[in-house]
């Protein structure tokens, strides 16, 4: 099975979900997130299984490449989602095809307003290191590069799995996001833990002070809905807001 899922990436096979995400100050749903998927054998492989395998097989590069392609061109057309986001990591901030790709087709199908890259937190994303051999610039450095580039253009940046890592602050520190999307670590069953309500709470202000939007994933119930508008959190994303519905995305470059 392993075999057959890395050449399903090779092959292009990846698919493309949408998620949406909650206003919670305007009630709408006009903001969402892309999620791959990926189908062997009438089976649902799911990320954390094929992206790991991606990575181990050096294929990573493909799925990215997947997902900008077909998201672009059917976000294209999408009139209803103002804002949408893609995930990116630190193999696609180091790798120069992959962020021209991702630039070039930005331009082409004119998303500069209307995409958000989510950087996950990990040690390598605030990690100083020097430059290659070559002069190429490493770790934050590459990061802060990156991110002007998309910056000037109008792209916009998130900071995804917050509370996940060990150096949480760092990123907020050390580079300019414009959301933070708390993971399931702050978030889950967060009302039979006070301590997580306080730190949701505490982060709400925390970020209003510092011009940033907070999303909330995971979000599964009414009660959780509710408590997450008393502390103003400003966007809810989870299964309580909406599932996530494949799109078409047959399409070829």
């Amino acid at each position: 099975m392993d075999k057959k899922i890395i050449e399903a990436i090779q092959n292009n096979e990846i698919g493309c979900a949408i998620q949406k995400i909650l206003n919670v100050e305007s009630g709408k749903k006009d903001k969402c997130e892309i999620l791959a998927r990926l189908k062997v054998d009438g089976q649902s492989i799911t990320p954390d299984i094929f992206i790991p395998l991606a990575k181990k097989a050096n294929v990573y590069k493909y799925i990215t490449r997947s997902v900008i392609e077909k998201s672009f061109a059917y976000m294209a057309k999408e009139e209803e989602i103002k804002e949408f986001s893609i995930n990116l990591n630190m193999l696609d901030i180091n790798n120069d095809d992959t962020i021209k790709y991702l630039i070039d087709k930005i331009s082409y199908f004119h998303l500069q307003k209307k995409i958000v890259i989510e950087l996950t937190e990990d040690e390598e994303l605030t990690k100083e290191l020097e430059p290659e051999a070559d002069g190429k610039k490493r770790g934050i450095a590459k990061v802060h590069e990156v991110m002007d580039e998309l910056h000037k253009m109008g792209c916009k940046f998130a900071l995804d799995d917050f509370g996940k890592g060990y150096a949480t602050f760092d990123p907020l520190i050390n580079l300019k996001f414009d959301y933070i999307k708390l993971d399931a670590v702050l978030t889950k069953e967060f009302l039979k833990d006070g301590r997580k309500f306080y730190m949701i709470n505490l982060l709400s202000e925390y970020s209003k002070r510092l011009g940033l939007s907070i999303v909330a994933e995971y979000i599964e119930t009414e009660d959780e809905y509710k408590a997450m508008d008393y502390m103003k959190v400003d966007y809810l994303q989870g299964y309580y807001i909406d599932k996530p519905k494949l799109i078409e995305t047959r399409v070829q470059f």
